[in-house]
């Protein structure tokens, strides 16, 4: 008598796929993640920021000049956040600078965030250096 048994279960080379499979899968969620943290890291400095750049036009109203990084302390700026390190002002080239700091994601850690304001039109814009966040967590604004 011949006795056929029937086997079940997978394959190694299904098992292997689908391994393959999860791994694509999680590496892409787990880029996804850090770009989503960097973008809410960045959005502090965004509120930052724009606090300072009120400050600043109040400022501009009234005497007419850019505030100095000893002047963003008189205006009650708030220079330090969970992740900016530091808020700081060039009135020479009219720039607000947030810097990350190392409690940040890795995308932007280190790294600044620029804010110039044109003196003739009094609009603000991202400045775009080799120190500044990457494309990929800028702000809506700065693209």
């Amino acid at each position: 008598m011949d006795k056929k048994k029937s086997e079940k279960g997978f394959t190694l080379i299904e098992v292997m796929i689908v391994v393959a499979i999860i791994g694509i899968v999680a590496t892409m969620a787990i880029v996804t993640y850090k770009r989503n943290i960097a973008n809410a890291q960045v959005s502090e400095a965004m509120t930052l920021l724009g606090a300072a750049r009120s400050a600043i036009e109040d400022q501009i109203a009234q005497d007419g000049t850019f505030a100095t990084n000893a002047e963003l302390n008189t205006l009650a700026v708030r220079q330090v956040g969970e992740f900016v390190s530091d808020l700081t002002s060039d009135e020479t080239t009219n720039t607000l600078y947030a810097t990350f700091g190392p409690n940040t994601s890795s995308i932007i850690s280190g790294r600044e965030l620029h804010f110039e304001r044109d003196p003739t039109t009094g609009d603000w814009y991202c400045k775009i250096t080799s120190s500044t966040i990457p494309d990929s967590v800028l702000p809506r604004i700065c693209e």
